[in-house]
């Protein structure tokens, strides 16, 4: 609990506390409370007025800091999901692609979601531990000064919960962080249901295989670990119960046979102030089944933090900018090697040694599976060489520098990512603009541009890429890369795509650097480079 309660402090230290103290006030208030009912009973109706004062206080006292501590706990709890989710997609977006994809996106979206949500739901759970806290502490100091020997045997059944208590939470730990790790596995199978929806309903047997035996493992076991944790809990939580049981047992019937000057008064505000306790215990011991799984997760979390951090440490605004007149971008001797998917071998890209110009339009041409996705990413500084240097004039490409170096690049990949609001991107006239190039990409009949936002994006897959098109356009950077974009294409855009577009690019002073497969407008390029297993089959002018 420590450990949690010192990690959300780091997130909102004044939240934290400010809820904590809150709290504290509620259960020293509830418990004055108490103290005043049992005066009262005590003098048999000839009470004197202080005693009602102090209960009409504090009786509103009580709701008012209730009220207060909810309002705090709703707030802290808001402001670490906020922060949590922020720094996450934060070093998300500056940790290096080929890192990412390593990682997978299963892990990163089950530490935005359901790992945040679990130490959001803790952080309303710790102040109100500390109410619990000052409930139990107070009224057992009222019980001490009431009856001392009482005290007693309640300090030997706190010490005995403590430690079940204990070993409940170690065995909790256990199967719970195991059912934590299977959710890495089924939000990478609940994306390919969603992703993958039209291959599943198109290939029943594959469906069949995903709804018998992939989905239902991963279910199994998320649910026979959580169930297992559930008994655990259930098992110490019910010893704690008959701990209470006991002790209140023998308050009831065995202490008056060994104190004779008890009253039934006495025994009836000894039982009042244990029952009061006890509710205190209870909903601590209740709360374990909140605070374990977010104990979990603050691990998830704080490990995946870490990695993000080692895999993003670069700073990536120290270096020189390289000019956007710039004169050659270059690849000298560059590698990057990968584990190819569904073989069991690594694929070894390069070395590579091309160069691009201004204002040049190349095409870049290969079988599938030959490298050419990989060398776009290299290009752009998506990937990192493993050996080699792209450089941009007399300047290296590295660390330091590699984010000012993706500025000069405009690019529409094959699994492009499409953006519904382009209000950051700060251009001056942009609606003027965009509208101009949505009559060019013939979608101003089914998109329109307002505030930024665009209308619609529930469009064609080539509808979609155009769309696509507009944000590279609308950002005017010297070099654009186009990876398989008129794949998607009908015929007439595709022409217009290969005929219009790209020399007009090129009249506007602009570098182009297009994947393509389609040989009967290869007559377009400047230039066109072969990649064929990694290597430069071919690198030649294109003869018109």
């Amino acid at each position: 609990m420590f450990k949690l309660f010192g990690f959300l402090f780091r997130y909102a230290p004044r939240l934290v506390i400010g809820s904590a103290l809150v709290a504290v006030l509620n259960g020293a208030a509830a418990t004055g409370i108490l103290m005043f009912i049992n005066s009262a009973v005590e003098h048999n109706g000839d009470w004197p007025l202080w005693i009602l004062a102090g209960f009409i206080a504090l009786s509103l006292l009580t709701p008012a800091s209730r009220m207060a501590s909810h309002l705090l706990l709703a707030n802290l709890a808001q402001t670490i999901v906020y922060d949590m989710r922020a720094h996450i997609c934060k070093h998300i977006l500056i940790t290096p692609l080929r890192k990412l994809e390593q990682l997978g996106s299963g892990k990163l979206l089950a530490s935005l979601t359901s790992d945040v949500k679990a130490i959001s739901a803790a952080s309303t759970t710790l102040p109100f531990l500390s109410m619990q806290l000052t409930l139990m502490g107070s009224a057992f100091c009222y019980l001490t000064w009431l009856y001392w020997k009482a005290s007693v045997a309640m300090s030997l059944a706190f010490v005995l919960g403590y430690f079940l208590l204990r070993r409940m939470n170690h065995k909790l730990d256990f199967f719970f962080g195991r059912a934590r790790a299977v959710e890495d596995t089924l939000f990478h199978h609940f994306g390919g249901a969603i992703n993958g929806v039209k291959e599943y309903k198109i290939y029943r047997n594959q469906r069949q295989f995903f709804l018998d035996e992939e989905l239902p493992e991963a279910l199994q076991a998320s649910k026979n670990d959580t169930m297992s944790a559930t008994t655990h809990y259930s098992f110490n939580n019910n010893l704690i119960y008959l701990l209470f049981y006991t002790c209140l047992g023998l308050l009831v019937f065995l202490l008056p046979y060994f104190d004779d000057s008890m009253s039934p008064l006495d025994l009836s505000k000894y039982v009042m102030v244990m029952l009061y306790m006890w509710a205190s215990v209870d909903r601590l011991a209740t709360s374990m089944n909140v605070l374990i799984p977010a104990q979990v997760a603050m691990k998830k979390v704080e490990e995946l933090g870490a990695r993000l951090m080692e895999m993003g440490s670069g700073r990536e605004d120290l270096g020189r900018q390289p000019s956007p007149d710039w004169k050659s971008v270059a690849l000298v001797g560059v590698t990057h090697s990968y584990h190819r998917e569904k073989e069991d071998e690594t694929f070894t890209l390069g070395p590579i040694d091309i160069h691009f110009l201004p204002k040049q339009i190349t095409f870049i041409v290969g079988g599938n599976g030959s490298g050419k996705t990989t060398l776009a990413k290299l290009i752009v500084g998506l990937y990192e060489p493993e050996a080699g240097a792209v450089r941009v004039d007399d300047q290296d490409v590295d660390g330091t520098n590699r984010d000012h170096y993706r500025q000069l690049f405009s690019a529409v990949f094959s699994d492009f990512y499409l953006f519904d609001n382009i209000k950051g991107l700060h251009i001056e006239a942009m609606e003027d603009q965009a509208l101009a190039y949505l009559e060019k990409l013939h979608l101003n009949h089914k998109v329109k541009v307002k505030d930024g936002r665009i209308s619609t994006t529930a469009l064609s897959q080539g509808q979609r890429k155009r769309l696509a098109l507009l944000t590279a356009y609308l950002q005017d950077r010297p070099i654009y890369l186009f990876d398989e974009w008129a794949a998607d294409q009908d015929p007439l855009f595709k022409r217009i795509f290969y005929e219009n577009l790209l020399p007009e690019l090129k009249s506007r002073g602009k570098t182009v650097i297009a994947i393509t497969h389609d040989d009967h407008f290869f007559h377009m390029a400047d230039r066109i480079i072969k990649i064929d297993n990694g290597t430069v089959e071919y690198d030649k002018p294109c003869l018109s």
